[in-house]
């Protein structure tokens, strides 16, 4: 995903479904059965695949790594809920992030600035 708050790389004309990561693909990274070839089904039946997840400390490249290992491909296809909120923020916010890596990655991402702890404590 770009920048780009207009963008509508995500939505396209190819019906989509969107799946929660945990509970629905996995349980601990492990795959609950038949969930890599429901994917790769609905994929063969034309549909777009999204992968969404609630778990805002991983980011968006750790989400990916995590499902090829599982044997789906999903380059440009997770959207965790630190992206999701990353797109609210006005570009050239100035956020003390209290979170993981995830979160900073999509605070930077869309633009605005992560404070350090320092400042606060000044």
């Amino acid at each position: 995903m770009g920048t780009d708050r207009n963008s509508s790389s995500i939505m396209t004309a190819k019906p989509a479904v969107f799946c929660d990561l945990d509970g629905v693909i996995w349980l601990a990274h492990e795959p609950i059965e038949g969930s890599v070839q429901a994917v790769a089904r609905l994929r063969e039946n034309g549909h777009r695949v999204m992968f969404v997840t609630n778990n805002s400390y991983a980011t968006e490249a750790e989400q990916v790594a995590a499902l090829e290992s599982l044997g789906i491909p999903a380059n440009g296809e997770v959207l965790t809920s630190a992206m999701a909120c990353g797109r609210l923020l006005p570009p050239e916010s100035r956020v003390l992030v209290c979170g993981g890596p995830g979160i900073v990655e999509a605070v930077h991402r869309y633009g605005a600035t992560v404070l350090d702890h320092a400042y606060v404590d000044e």
